[in-house]
């Protein structure tokens, strides 16, 4: 696939700084992961983000760099977990932390939100349901 090729290919890792677009994205989005040192004490993968103090209209006017990190990061994760598992002998899976303080329903951007909810939402969900341990949301108005 062109983006896991872009991305490094079998030497790609998951970690925020490698993925595609991350220098751009990372201006407005909080977002951790590194598969090296990011893990929960039973080993699985970790994702955190802090949604409530994204730059929505740096988002907004970002949309193509910030696709291109979505599905880099899709498909690097895939491939990490698919990895790290045969390395280990086990199912690795990721948990994922979503700290949601100073965000509400009626606080994002209408055309964020169908971009969320189409584009994200579509990706997110075909290629997170093997890949998912836990979910955790924090602070939810």
């Amino acid at each position: 696939d062109e983006i896991y090729t872009r991305a490094g290919g079998q030497n790609a890792r998951w970690c925020m700084d490698s993925m595609l677009c991350a220098d751009s994205v990372r201006k407005y989005y909080n977002v951790h992961f590194d598969e090296g040192s990011l893990r929960t004490s039973g080993g699985h993968l970790l994702w955190f983000d802090t949604l409530g103090d994204a730059d929505q209209q740096a988002a907004k006017s970002d949309l193509d760099s910030l696709k291109l990190f979505v599905l880099c990061t899709a498909e690097v994760r895939s491939a990490a977990l698919d990895r790290l598992s045969r390395e280990q002998g086990r199912l690795l899976k990721v948990v994922r932390v979503m700290d949601c303080y100073g965000l509400s329903p009626w606080s994002v951007d209408s055309e964020l939100f169908d971009f969320l909810y189409t584009f994200m939402g579509s990706v997110l969900g075909r290629t997170s349901i093997e890949m998912v341990h836990r979910v955790f949301v924090l602070n939810c108005s």
